[in-house]
């Protein structure tokens, strides 16, 4: 209990002790436990390996000195002075391949106290792996003048003496006799201002105490001169600036203001404080690829956005401009890229419009917002320009692909090739993967059968009579349904041998069927294909493996934009509202991509397309393979 030295007391009596000739003795009056400590002079190790260890004094806070660059020691090497703190650098190697085990004894000076949880005199236990370096400080003070010895440190290794440095002895004085005319602690308190100038001039402010000189900010020409100084160096200093209160500087005031912590999320313009949400980090743009819409029309007297996402975004981004007494031509910019988002086309060119792009820094973004617009309303020479002059200068990759994809897609509109896609751009990839797919398309023109192909060598077709109240706004999943045929035997069957040259095969009904209402089943390479023979002006294209379609105009094959599509799909075996829209300038339109889930519920899809120029048809196609 005594050794745990919890609180109990021992009955038993104190034990006698007597000192003779240098002889203790003990004579306890019960049980007892005898703990021995002695101090002993220490040998030499000098069969050892040798140490190296080394010990250097210098001023807590003018530890450094940096020259061109390169950080040094300032060690103090003659008076120190009273009342100021200083450390002791001790650093002990090991040059050995092998580890070691050592003990590192130091204690302070004579004659001073200790500081910063240093003790008068202490024993640490280092272990030196091959080849390393140990380095440990203790701090102290001298309170008077005088000269004062210092034990040096001392290393030692199974209780010999391994290494030690060199005694010392400290001069110490009130007032030192030779001052550092040179050092920040001289210049800060006793140079001239202009000598502190050029001091900090050519010095690392990041090293540099500022608050040493806070003292001189009174004067106003040096505040002047320092925050000049500062600010042609873009370093801010909080003490510094907050003088700024003090002698009236309205714009060093609204740096400092704006630099203070915890400012609020709302912006706020006025002359003591600017606070924008984007600086501040609270209100942050973000890039959708893709965002895709399932309506093209507003559902209902209220306007839902169905991505979260993208709402929690636009409700912040309202929330800012809530708190603009006047929208600024970046507002305006912001505003119009959100309205996009949405496919409010009308109100984002209107937006647009208002933006004044000499008062912008996002010009490029400006330019493609631009260009974006421009291809969206068919000016194609607008487009075209703003693209060709932002591709022939320099962009950063992320840019110069948004404008060379834009630059591809008016070169496909103009009948060339599609370009080839980045590997990352989702939907160029699914353009060229689609054009490699074999695939057919298959349309009734009067009494004959247009078959266009690709990738293709033969078909089979079937025939099945069909009843045109089938139709799509009586049940989407009816026009091309031929799963209720599979049990029976088509009316007619025939294969038709395709020319591998061409991508287009016609041939006329059957006269049984030309007076008919007939379902026409095609089928080759995997996929089944139907279509009723009633009449339109369509050359619909379906890549169903990654959900895109093209209408083109059937008999001079020009891109059809604008063309309404309507979406149902087959999910939990009823048939629901999937998306609608129109097709872009190419004629063409994603029918699967959604900002949801529902692909993942889709059984299959059935696409009526309608124009009222060139008439209308319905497809029926399954779900890309997932």
């Amino acid at each position: 209990l005594a050794v745990l030295d919890l609180p109990f007391e021992s009955e038993a009596k104190p034990a006698k002790s007597e000192m003779k000739d240098g002889v203790l003795t003990l004579t306890p009056s019960t049980r007892s436990l005898l703990f021995h400590q002695e101090i002993k002079t220490a040998e030499p190790d000098k069969d050892g390996p040798p140490l190296l260890v080394s010990q250097n004094f210098y001023r807590e806070g003018d530890r450094y000195i940096e020259e061109n660059g390169e950080k040094s020691d300032k060690f103090v090497n003659g008076e120190f002075l009273t009342g100021t703190v200083y450390g002791c650098q001790i650093v002990v190697t090991n040059p050995g391949s092998a580890r070691r085990k050592l003990d590192v004894l130091f204690q302070i000076p004579a004659g001073a106290l200790p500081v910063q949880k240093t003790r008068v005199t202490q024993s640490i236990p280092v272990q030196l792996d091959a080849f390393r370096t140990q380095m440990l400080d203790f701090h102290f003070y001298f309170p008077q003048p005088g000269g004062f010895a210092h034990y040096p440190v001392h290393v030692s290794r199974e209780g010999k003496v391994a290494a030690s440095a060199a005694p010392a002895m400290f001069k110490v004085v009130n007032t030192l006799s030779t001052l550092d005319k040179t050092s920040w602690d001289y210049l800060s308190q006793q140079g001239p201002a202009a000598e502190v100038l050029t001091y900090l001039d050519q010095h690392n402010l990041h090293q540099t105490n500022l608050d040493r000189i806070a003292w001189r900010l009174k004067g106003p020409a040096f505040y002047d001169n320092l925050t000049a100084l500062l600010r042609s160096r873009k370093f801010y200093q909080e003490t510094v600036f907050s003088y700024s209160l003090l002698h009236g500087d309205l714009p060093t005031l609204r740096d400092y203001l704006a630099m203070q912590p915890d400012l609020p999320a709302e912006p706020l313009d006025s002359p003591l404080l600017t606070i924008d949400p984007i600086e501040q980090k609270t209100f942050q743009w973000l890039e959708y690829s893709p965002l895709v819409n399932a309506r093209a029309h507003q559902l209902g007297g209220d306007r839902v956005i169905l991505n979260n996402k993208f709402r929690e975004q636009y409700r912040a981004f309202l929330h800012l401009l809530s708190f603009r007494a006047v929208f600024t031509a970046e507002d305006r910019l912001g505003l119009s890229a959100v309205l996009l988002l949405q496919d409010r086309l009308d109100e984002a060119s209107a937006a647009f419009a208002k933006v004044d792009p000499a008062q912008i820094h996002e010009r490029l973004q400006y330019d493609y917002l631009q260009a974006w617009l421009a291809l969206s309303t068919a000016d194609l020479p607008t487009a075209r320009r703003i693209a060709t002059a932002r591709t022939a200068g320099p962009l950063p990759d992320h840019w110069s692909a948004k404008f060379k994809e834009l630059t591809a897609q008016l070169d496909e509109i103009d009948g060339k090739a599609p370009a080839a896609p980045r590997p990352e751009d989702r939907d160029a990839t699914q353009d060229r993967r689609a054009a490699a797919e074999p695939q057919f398309a298959v349309k009734v023109e009067g009494k004959a059968v247009s078959l266009d192909y690709r990738n293709l060598t033969e078909v089979t077709v079937n025939y099945y009579p069909m009843d045109l109240e089938f139709l799509f706004s009586a049940n989407p999943f009816v026009g091309q349904d031929t799963s209720r045929f599979r049990s029976i035997r088509p009316n007619q069957s025939e294969r038709l041998a395709l020319a591998p040259d061409k991508t287009t095969h016609s041939f006329p009904l059957p006269a049984a069927w030309q007076n008919t209402n007939v379902l026409v089943e095609i089928t080759s390479a995997g996929q089944t294909k139907a279509i009723a023979s009633y009449a339109n002006q369509l050359d619909v294209q379906i890549s169903e493996n990654y959900g895109q379609l093209q209408v083109r105009h059937a008999s001079d094959q020009r891109p059809l934009p604008r063309t309404y599509v309507k979406v149902f799909a087959e999910i939990e075996g009823r048939a629901v509202f999937y998306k609608d829209g129109y097709t872009d300038l190419r004629g063409k339109f994603d029918y699967t991509s959604l900002s949801t889930n529902d692909l993942d519920n889709t059984k299959r899809f059935s696409i009526l397309i309608l124009t009222t120029e060139h008439g209308a048809t319905v497809r029926e196609v399954k779900p890309p393979a997932r």
